[in-house]
């Protein structure tokens, strides 16, 4: 069964844009996102879809999301008369050194979900697995959103699903996104930069220390030692590593390259130094 088609009038379109599409600022973008609900037949007036405005203010990055609510997904799935739910519960794997009350109370790994379509006389599974790490969002200060502490296994599985309908119902659900699966991409930060700012905070805290600078390997391990010991460090690393990995290092630690730089009485040891760092790393051309 095709998408049933919709139509709104001007006041119905004028209450579309105030509420569905508040945070888009242009005609031409609301005339897309209305257009959309008409094709697809979700009603925006019934809160069955809404549009989500991702990097707002980065014109080279913003795209315009629909979004549709898990109970719109199955009521459009039960409209084509090939769609019943599984009949046993979503899978979940939990181990116990995932949990973090901040991030994965109940340590789920992954989840895994089941749809029926019916092709022809028979029922065919559609079955996917998602992974708690790829949809959790987390924000700046580290912790997971408020409805995936309170309800992990409800917001994962609701991800497992929407896939679930988009592979069975690939020319009714093309472009449709359940909440729980963009939540990620809305937050401030990703958990990643959200390390790396972590890291960074904490290279300079040990800058700070006096008479001693941090050296850190290719590892990661970091020792604090005398500022007449730095040079021959980084000089056995550069010798004995790969130009990639000394590259690398490099961006990792430039804020203690340059305490040694400008450490009294370094400067021609420093040149020296980042002379035989530059013609490690010209191997990579």
């Amino acid at each position: 069964m095709a998408n049933q088609l919709i139509t709104f009038n001007s006041r119905e379109r004028a209450l579309i844009w105030s509420t569905a599409c508040k945070d888009i600022d242009n005609q031409t973008d609301v005339d897309w996102c209305i257009t959309f609900a008409e094709m697809t037949g979700f009603n925006p007036l019934r809160r069955e879809i809404y549009f989500m405005v991702y990097n707002k203010n980065d014109p080279a990055k913003r795209k315009i999301v629909p979004v549709v609510g898990i109970d719109g997904w199955r009521r459009k799935a039960e409209e084509t008369g090939k769609y019943r739910p599984d009949d046993e519960p979503a899978k979940f794997e939990i181990k116990d050194e995932l949990k973090n009350p901040k991030t994965n109370p109940l340590g789920i790994e992954s989840c895994t979900t089941k749809i029926w379509k019916k092709v022809d006389d028979d029922w065919f599974p559609t079955v996917t697995t998602v992974y708690w790490d790829e949809f959790v969002p987390i924000d700046k200060y580290g912790k997971a959103g408020e409805h995936w502490i309170k309800r992990g296994r409800n917001q994962i599985a609701k991800c497992g699903e929407a896939q679930n309908f988009r592979k069975a119902f690939p020319t009714v659900f093309e472009g449709i996104y359940e909440p729980t699966e963009w939540e990620r991409s809305m937050v401030n930060i990703t958990p990643t930069e959200d390390a790396k700012q972590w890291q960074e905070g904490q290279r300079k805290q040990l800058a700070k220390a006096v008479g001693h600078i941090c050296f850190e390997d290719l590892t990661n391990e970091k020792e604090m030692i005398p500022f007449d010991q730095y040079a021959a460090k980084v000089e056995e690393m550069v010798e004995t590593n790969d130009a990639l990995s000394i590259k690398v290092w490099l961006d990792r630690n430039k804020i203690f390259f340059n305490q040694f730089w400008a450490e009294p009485g370094r400067k021609a040891e420093a040149m020296e130094l980042r002379k035989m760092i530059n013609d490690k790393i010209g191997e990579l051309v």
